[in-house]
């Protein structure tokens, strides 16, 4: 009996605490951010997205050095988003946090918008990045990627 109880408080306590945090620190972000979208950016950054989702030099970089199948390259735009988003996000809360020590809220609230994205697309990339790995491990990215990673890293060191 003991079992079952623990069983079924575990799970609602784990489900009652990630309903609070989405309440409490995504709500907001994830409603304004589309918002904003709908109603001022989608007209004017619809056609950047398409630009940069369709663009022949990307796909080709991609599909060469990047990923191991063609169809792979439709994430190379919004992975590169995404790498620039979370180390400006990143960046920027560090040196705030590291120069300061504290975090304003608005910066705490700047910063859950910006990992949401306007319209969602930061939210939506990571979404699909991390399920992308989760169904396909190692399956995405090329061998050449793996073989030009270590002389990257030690370039950059």
């Amino acid at each position: 009996m003991k079992m079952i109880i623990q069983s079924r408080i575990l799970p609602f306590v784990f489900g009652l605490a990630m309903s609070i945090n989405f309440a409490c620190f995504w709500a907001v972000p994830i409603a304004g951010m589309g918002l904003l979208w709908k109603h001022l950016f989608k007209a004017l950054l619809m056609p950047i997205y398409e630009a940069i989702d369709e663009n022949k030099t990307c796909r080709w970089f991609a599909t060469t050095y990047i990923y191991a199948k063609p169809e792979h390259a439709d994430f190379f735009a919004i992975s590169v988003l995404l790498l620039l988003n979370s180390a400006v996000t990143l960046g920027t809360v560090f040196w705030w946090q590291l120069s300061t020590g504290s975090l304003p809220a608005w910066l705490v609230f700047a910063y859950f918008c910006s990992w949401v994205g306007i319209g969602g697309r930061i939210l939506g990339g990571a979404y699909a990045m991390a399920h992308k790995e989760v169904n396909q491990p190692m399956n995405v990215l090329s061998p050449l990627f793996f073989s030009i990673l270590p002389r990257l890293l030690r370039f950059c060191a």
